[in-house]
């Protein structure tokens, strides 16, 4: 397929497509770009149609509508990357779910930006100076922890390259912990903490007992809030962590900072985990992301789905298929009006969604 028709592709985004990526078409027009001259040419079409395939499926009940994804599996594409950071949100959620816990931190590491620098020099300035600080947080009290690191347009056309950190304390309060790490962070960037303002930091949740609401399971894109307040404060600190990259995208100027951005990113691994999150909890039901076409047909129910008592589940149709039949067709809105009958989470995507089908509500 012509390079200019992979662009338009991307650029005409359905009205599914437009509740996944929100208003991103420059964005991802950008990346098409890129990745034709990369000569990358099948990503380019699965990521200019990514969402046009997911597939609505239906309960025998009618009670319950659930999306199967068909995505592309790029880290550059804006509904794919939040599913690589579900994997470490679902890591996260599998221990504090089911273990006691210390005193959760939210922490924000900055750097000073440099006007006119490209991503690639900015992350490579930062992951130098953050891997001296890490090397230090077992003896700062940290027994595990979530970083993730944000990339977002600065001034004069630089960087502002940036991390997140919940963190677990065991034995030290937050205090101690910005005590002990600040000063090794400026002396990393070798600035004695000159133009660095102080460390971001605040208790997120106490020490306590595991929180049951974080193990429960959720369908991918619209997880539901928790009642508890410590965890649904838990759950929107760990879920714009994990964000996908469109709103890393807003700002992007020009040809040449987009083609940085894509270049910079294409490979990159932008979460980590520390300590005993490393690895999956024993009690977790560990289950791959799906980023790009399964081999599974849809409408089966897998063994793991059956062990849970799962109901059958049967195709009705594609999402923008369901979301067009639902103007006239009482059969589709009902199915189409599930997707927001629980409290949803708050969050631009579900308010797409929720203007997406305002209308069907009669």
């Amino acid at each position: 397929m012509h390079a200019f028709h992979l662009r338009g592709l991307s650029r005409k985004l359905s009205p599914w497509q437009f509740v996944l990526h929100g208003d991103t078409s420059a964005y991802r027009e950008g990346v098409v770009t890129w990745m034709c001259q990369q000569e990358r040419w099948k990503q380019a079409r699965k990521f200019a149609l990514c969402g046009r395939g997911d597939v609505g499926q239906g309960c025998a009940s009618g009670s319950a509508l659930r999306v199967r994804p068909r995505g592309c599996g790029s880290r550059l594409c804006a509904r794919c990357s939040r599913k690589y950071g579900r994997r470490y949100y679902r890591r996260v959620a599998g221990w504090l779910g089911n273990e006691a816990h210390g005193e959760l931190v939210h922490v924000v590491f900055t750097q000073r930006q440099l006007p006119f620098e490209s991503l690639s020099q900015a992350m490579g300035r930062f992951q130098g100076a953050f891997l001296r600080v890490t090397r230090r947080w077992a003896l700062a009290g940290v027994a595990a922890g979530l970083v993730s690191f944000h990339p977002k347009v600065g001034r004069a056309g630089g960087w502002h390259f940036h991390a997140h950190a919940v963190l677990e304390l065991r034995g030290v309060t937050l205090e101690d912990f910005v005590a002990a790490v600040q000063p090794v962070w400026w002396a990393a960037q070798q600035m004695g903490g000159a133009g660095l303002p102080p460390l971001f930091a605040r208790v997120v949740c106490g020490a306590g007992a595991a929180l049951a609401g974080l193990a429960k399971g959720e369908q991918g894109e619209f997880w539901e809030e928790s009642p508890d307040q410590a965890t649904r404060v838990l759950q929107y600190v760990v879920r714009d962590m994990v964000q996908g990259v469109d709103r890393w995208g807003e700002g992007l100027d020009g040809k040449r900072m987009a083609e940085g951005f894509c270049d910079a990113l294409a490979d990159a691994k932008m979460h980590r985990t520390y300590g005993k999150w490393r690895r999956a909890h024993d009690a977790e039901d560990v289950e791959e992301v799906d980023l790009g076409e399964s081999d599974e047909a849809p409408g089966t129910v897998t063994e793991k789905d059956a062990k849970k008592g799962a109901l059958e589940w049967f195709d009705v149709g594609t999402m923008d298929s369901i979301l067009y039949r639902a103007r006239s067709e009482q059969e589709f809105r009902s199915y189409a009006l599930t997707l927001v009958s629980r409290p949803l989470h708050r969050s631009p995507l579900t308010r797409r969604l929720s203007a997406a089908l305002a209308s069907l509500v009669s």
